[in-house]
C-alpha cells in the first residue's frame, strides 16, 4: 500500500478521535454543570423545599418529601 493511503487513514482516524473526545468532554461538562443549578419548578423558583399545588377552586396543597413523626 502507498504512503499516501496511510497518511489519509492516519489523518481521518486522528480527526475522528479528536471529534469523539470533544463530544465526550462536552457531555461531561454539561453533566457536572447540571449539579450547580436547581431543577426548575415552583419550589425551586421560590427557594422552597415543599412543592405547592393550587387546585382549580383555590385550595393550596403542600406535598413534603419527608414525613415528620
Amino acid at each position: 500500500m502507498s504512503k499516501e493511503f496511510f497518511c489519509v487513514i492516519f489523518e481521518t482516524s486522528f480527526k475522528s478521535i479528536l471529534y469523539k473526545s470533544a463530544i465526550f468532554s462536552a457531555i461531561i461538562f454539561m453533566y457536572e454543570l447540571s449539579f450547580l443549578f436547581p431543577l426548575y419548578g415552583v419550589g425551586a423558583k421560590y427557594g422552597e423545599s415543599v412543592s405547592k399545588t393550587i387546585l382549580s377552586i383555590g385550595i393550596e396543597l403542600k406535598n413534603q418529601k419527608f414525613f415528620h413523626f
